[in-house]
């Protein structure tokens, strides 16, 4: 089973949903992913099968930040925005 690029597994076999925040975004990511150089989330589980579905809506918040931090850059005027899921690294 291939597992999406943005999926990782600690050693212990937990999965984690992990993107890269390109460096111009970062000043303009929401909290609590300002000046951050990745967007990371544990997905909480050890099975690649729930993981992938645990990453797909981890996407659609991701990329709605970096959506909002390339508004921010631009200097766009922000959309309210929902506060991301949380965090855990």
């Amino acid at each position: 089973m291939a597992l999406m690029s943005y999926l990782l597994r600690d050693r212990l076999g937990t999965y984690y949903f992990r993107r890269v925040i390109p460096a111009d975004l970062r000043p303009f990511m929401p909290a609590p992913w300002t000046g951050e150089a990745n967007w990371k989330l544990s997905l909480k589980t050890k099975s690649p099968a729930t993981a992938k579905q645990a990453a797909s809506r981890f996407l659609r918040d991701c990329m709605a930040d970096f959506e909002a931090a390339e508004r921010g850059a631009c200097g766009c005027q922000p959309e309210t925005h929902r506060p991301a899921s949380g965090r855990s690294d």
